[in-house]
């Protein structure tokens, strides 16, 4: 009997020990703060924290415009344009610059060169293209360019088939030796391309002409065109044989006729 009594008594004492414990416990995480509401040291600023430049904050070539269909990055190139206003359907070269650094533009009248080191048209940045307004005794479709009516379209062709279509926005025609190339040639910024030719008259001083149009186009939509699949052809059964007299006249006959 004494010792159910001893027995009980301890496992009173464990139950009361253990209650008191479980209210320390209630009473230390009540006194806690509200989590996110402490107001903590903040870490010294180092590079990666500091606000970036003017310069780290334009676009990259690669980069994604910020809204519009430029936020698509595209990666294949362009091959083809047409300008429906000029009757303009041109291939497209892709070069770079000279040893001088100077934007290149294919030797031949119905081709338009896309500076390769300037952004894919449709891609962030400035797409640039140039173009001569004759070659060879003859004018090009680009020599009345200046004539083009804002609003007026062009469609690019690209490698994979896509066709892009680009609006008109300005057409300006500069001086050559005060036109605002760092403005012009500047391949950064936002999504547009840039059509560039000569406007006579030539100047033999300095061997090329002495004006510049230059046509700023905004991209308004896309569309691809679906390439059917390449089907077998179903096996061919070899002609029948017709036999040929020897030494026919057959092809002679015929010259004579």
């Amino acid at each position: 009997m004494e010792r159910m009594m001893e027995r009980i008594k301890k496992k009173h004492i464990l139950q009361s020990f253990a209650r008191a414990l479980i209210l320390v416990c209630v009473l230390f995480f009540l006194t806690l703060p509200p989590q996110g509401t402490g107001t903590a040291a903040a870490p010294a600023a180092g590079p990666a924290d500091q606000e970036p430049d003017d310069a780290a904050r334009e676009p990259s070539l690669s980069g994604t415009a910020a809204s519009g269909l430029a936020e698509e990055r595209i990666t294949s190139i362009p091959v083809r344009m047409f300008i429906p206003e000029l009757s303009l359907d041109y291939r497209i070269a892709s070069l770079g610059a000279d040893s001088r650094g100077n934007m290149m533009i294919a030797p031949a009248l119905e081709v338009v060169s896309w500076f390769n080191l300037s952004a894919i048209p449709g891609n962030i940045g400035n797409a640039i293209l140039g173009g001569h307004n004759a070659w060879g005794g003859a004018r090009s479709r680009l020599f009345n360019m200046d004539d083009l009516r804002v609003g007026s379209i062009m469609e690019i062709e690209y490698e994979d088939g896509a066709i892009r279509v680009f609006r008109l926005e300005s057409v300006f025609v500069y001086p050559l030796l005060t036109a605002p190339a760092h403005i012009i040639m500047n391949v950064r910024g936002e999504a547009r391309l840039t059509l560039i030719t000569c406007k006579w008259p030539f100047s033999a001083a300095m061997g090329t002409s002495e004006n510049r149009i230059v046509a700023i186009y905004k991209e308004e939509s896309v569309f691809v065109i679906p390439v059917p699949p390449v089907l077998p052809f179903p096996p061919m059964e070899p002609p029948p044989e017709i036999p040929i007299p020897p030494h026919s006249m057959l092809f002679s006959k015929i010259a004579a006729e």
